[in-house]
């Protein structure tokens, strides 16, 4: 990856020289630089405020409660192995996901992943192989973030993409948790329990 920045990066250099335009080539580098800085920024303090909410939310008891609805599904996609704090961290990233407040999520899903190589003695487990999954395909009811960004980009209507998002990612997670049903399937019928 490293090889194709560091190409990109050579051929861009000699296309500048090559047109003429460093002075215009250099302002616009400092200005994409200004506004990089500006949404980090911003999402820097969307994510610390979702992150607070959330720990709120985990205190007054709201994720024993979101727990409990979603035990028998995480049970069944994730294996019965997993430690109680593990699945609590798995279950917000879940519901963050859902919320669309991936960047909110992320701490949880970072969290969960450790408590999950720690049940399973350092090792990539299939818990932790089918969380990604179903992590990578997560449903968003509303994507929160990508509105913030169309919205902070000018876009005319930022919320026009909720039903196209909802609609794509059911459709990913549907296969995500067909993919791990058949590999269980698979497994049972290959190594018997």
């Amino acid at each position: 990856m490293d090889f194709f920045v560091l190409i990109a990066l050579i051929a861009s250099f000699f296309s500048m020289l090559s047109g003429g335009t460093v002075a215009d080539c250099s302002s616009a580098i400092v200005s994409a630089c200004f506004g990089a800085v500006e949404n980090v920024l911003g999402m820097l303090g969307a994510m610390t405020l979702f992150c607070g909410i959330t720990e709120v939310l985990r205190q007054a008891g709201a994720v024993k409660r979101m727990e409990r609805l979603l035990r028998k599904p995480t049970a069944w996609l994730l294996g019965r192995g997993i430690s109680e704090s593990a699945r609590e961290n798995v279950i917000m990233n879940y519901s963050l996901n859902l919320l669309g407040l991936g960047n909110a999520a992320t701490p949880y899903g970072l969290k969960a992943m450790e408590e999950m190589k720690k049940d399973g003695s350092g090792k990539l487990c299939e818990g932790m192989l089918e969380f990604i999954l179903l992590n990578l395909s997560a449903v968003q009811l509303l994507p929160v973030t990508l509105i913030a960004l169309r919205a902070a980009a000018g876009s005319a209507n930022s919320e026009a993409i909720v039903l196209p998002v909802f609609v794509s990612t059911v459709i990913c997670t549907l296969l995500a948790a067909a993919i791990i049903a058949l590999r269980k399937c698979r497994c049972k019928k290959v190594l018997p329990i």
